[in-house]
């Protein structure tokens, strides 16, 4: 299968998920509220299964918001293409986390090593690049070669 014909399959997936999403947002996650009638235990039951229900929907929401970019993405031909170095993201880790942004290798840079995602991001172009570049070289520049340089 090439990668184009795999990428289509993850779009079908991610529409399809998207569309569950919908309805389970949609519908009442935990039934019916209940009555208020009952005792204190109940009450408390209810409530606890209210929050947890507001947890629920919330991460359902994250989800689809992540996918909702992610098919936008498709729309726009830059979907598997890693928001930070720009280079295609493999297929493995697209099946694996569909509506992801980063490479395998970008996230650890994010997580571990703090890495701002915005700061590296390909479509800030040469100037950025440039800019780096020379805050990098002032950076590692000894002083006999600043004095050298005001000579």
């Amino acid at each position: 299968m090439t990668r184009k014909e795999r990428l289509e399959r993850l779009r079908k997936l991610l529409i399809e998920r998207r569309d569950g999403l919908r309805r389970k947002l949609d519908g009442d996650l935990g039934g019916a509220a209940g009555s208020s009638q009952g005792d204190e235990g109940d009450a408390a039951t209810s409530h606890s299964a209210d929050e947890l229900d507001t947890r629920i929907a919330a991460h359902l929401s994250g989800e689809l918001t992540q996918i909702n970019l992610a098919l936008q993405k498709f729309k726009e031909g830059r979907y598997g293409i890693c928001e930070m170095t720009g280079v295609p993201i493999p297929i493995a880790r697209l099946e694996a986390l569909p509506y992801t942004l980063y490479s395998v290798e970008a996230q650890r840079l994010i997580e571990v090593e703090g890495y701002d995602p915005e700061e590296y991001r390909p479509d800030h172009g040469w100037a950025r690049a440039v800019e780096h570049e020379s805050r990098l070289a002032e950076r590692n520049a000894t002083l006999r070669e600043l004095e050298e340089v005001e000579d």
